[in-house]
């Protein structure tokens, strides 16, 4: 509908982006309300991973124009024709934000209907990469009264991109924002797999999303590993009646974060056989935790930390000497190897009769604690990320806050100008001199409200972040107690084993234990 400029303050050192309605669409009354309405739907919108709008009005040639953030990034669409599909680690940080801005929209009674790559930007902020900005609100419904009484859309006209629209927007039914979640649904089935859901011409992409079911991600990829969890998620999304899908994107965002921590779990399993074997380099580690840190959040600890003990639980040690590590033994690969022998040796007592059924209990909650450890350390990691979320979107806040103050006071100055100059006009003046420096009082009076609120939710953050860090130092603590009763007890049962592999797994766990003593002086 427009023609988008860069432009520069011509005061202000900064720069922006100016969308102009068209010429041969100025005069039609249709096309400048559905102009007005991206404007103030992009407004509604006040999210860091939404573009915002800082004006809006008319040309002097009768046109209608928006003013908004400049930025500078790469599209998704550009980056999956490069990449032909993106990492499921760099993706899941792609879409949680994406789910996230479209809950925030959608409470604001806001519908995207045009979620596609091509309006879905990628932009680096202050050194955080992948960060998403969507884009182009220019066909966006506006759930309120005052819009839906007034409709742009004749009955059989449907407005959207066919790959990604939903079956009641293919049909032109009524829409809600669990069409935008469907649109969610196409846009992980490309970014997973390289192509959408069904592909072809228009009318046979629209049929298909009313009509056939799609396929699971996983069965057209070959050599990835894809979490079966994730295969769900994509599926629900993709449901065709939209009670059976995802309600909210809240809900779409929570089981994202499930699936990043059971993607997690598994890159730390293989992460702990490559230790073993020495596989694992420098930059498969990177590549690895790249996905962490895309959103600026912690990156969780793949290969262990000195923190956490070298075997089992470690005992307060009573020498104050430093131990020497013998070149090429890592105490942190010693204690996690010890711990998998240990299991695996339990696991054969208990099938070899030998064992107590508390045997078998221990090892069933070590698998839970250990999961809901790796949970947790997504979590948190995902939770420390909304620190800058808080802090950028306040500081949004603020600016604009600051800039309006400023706006006023050159306008307050310009008036006392005149008035000094024109003693005649003074008193007229003086009325709005007053009326300015009012106004300037309440925004300044906004500006302290607004960081007394962004330090109360930075608050209310820390203390979330301080509760999930306590329970998970209480479950590797559970972990590390189950640990130990295991090694008891298999201890206690060593003279009645029999067989050659629990021998085996027993004279494994001696060698370990000796190097494990060795790498502690």
């Amino acid at each position: 509908m427009g023609a988008v400029y860069e432009a520069e303050h011509e005061t202000l050192p900064r720069k922006f982006a100016i969308k102009i309605l068209r010429p041969e669409l100025a005069h039609q009354p249709n096309f400048i309300e559905r102009f007005r309405r991206e404007a103030i739907a992009a407004a509604r919108v006040e999210h860091p991973n939404v573009i915002y709008i800082t004006d809006f009005g008319p040309t002097e040639d009768g046109s209608v124009y928006l003013v908004m953030e400049y930025l500078q990034g790469v599209g998704l669409d550009e980056v999956i024709a490069s990449t032909s599909r993106i990492p499921i680690h760099r993706m899941l940080p792609i879409l949680i934000q994406i789910a996230d801005a479209l809950d925030h929209a959608h409470r604001m009674n806001v519908i995207h209907r045009d979620l596609k790559p091509e309006n879905i930007l990628l932009t680096e902020v202050r050194g955080h990469k992948d960060v998403v900005k969507i884009l182009d609100f220019g066909i966006a419904k506006l759930q309120e009264p005052e819009f839906t009484n007034v409709a742009l859309t004749m009955k059989g006209q449907v407005f959207g991109t066919a790959e990604y629209m939903s079956p009641e927007q293919a049909t032109g039914e009524p829409l809600d924002g669990r069409s935008d979640l469907y649109a969610v649904g196409c846009l992980a089935y490309e970014m997973m797999t390289g192509n959408p859901p069904f592909e072809g011409p228009p009318i046979e992409v629209l049929r298909s999303h009313v009509r056939k079911a799609p396929l699971p991600p996983s069965s057209k990829l070959r050599g990835h590993s894809i979490p079966p969890a994730l295969d769900a998620l994509v599926l629900r999304c993709l449901a065709k009646e939209p009670a059976e899908r995802y309600q909210t994107g809240a809900e779409v965002r929570r089981d994202l974060m499930k699936a990043r921590a059971i993607l997690f779990s598994m890159s730390d399993e293989i992460v702990g056989r490559r230790r073993q074997t020495g596989a694992l380099t420098p930059s498969a580690r990177s590549k690895m935790t790249e996905g962490w840190s895309s959103l600026g959040g912690k990156v969780p600890e793949l290969l262990g930390s000195a923190e956490s003990g070298m075997f089992l639980s470690d005992p307060p040690s009573t020498s104050t000497s430093m131990h020497h590590v013998p070149e090429g033994e890592d105490p942190e690969r010693l204690r996690d190897e010890y711990r998998e022998v240990l299991r695996e040796l339990a696991n054969a007592l208990v099938q070899a009769v030998l064992a107590p059924t508390e045997t078998s209990e221990i090892i069933e909650r070590l698998l839970v604690t250990e999961e809901e450890v790796a949970a947790l350390t997504g979590t948190i990691a995902l939770s420390e990320q909304n620190f800058d979320r808080i802090r950028f979107e306040y500081s949004q806040r603020e600016k604009r806050l600051r800039y309006a103050i400023l706006d006023l006071s050159m306008e307050q100055a310009k008036l006392k100008g005149l008035a000094a100059a024109d003693p005649g006009s003074a008193p007229e003046l003086h009325t709005q001199i007053e009326d300015l420096s009012f106004q300037i009082g309440a925004l300044n009076n906004r500006c302290v409200e607004t960081e007394k609120d962004r330090n109360a939710q930075i608050q209310e953050l820390n203390n979330e972040v301080q509760r999930y860090r306590k329970t998970r130092e209480e479950l590797e603590g559970e972990t590390a107690a189950l640990f130990q009763t295991l090694h008891a007890q298999v201890e206690t049962l060593r003279p009645a084993a029999r067989g050659e592999h629990p021998l085996a797994l027993y004279a494994k766990l001696d060698a370990l234990r000796g190097s494990i003593d060795q790498a502690r002086g």
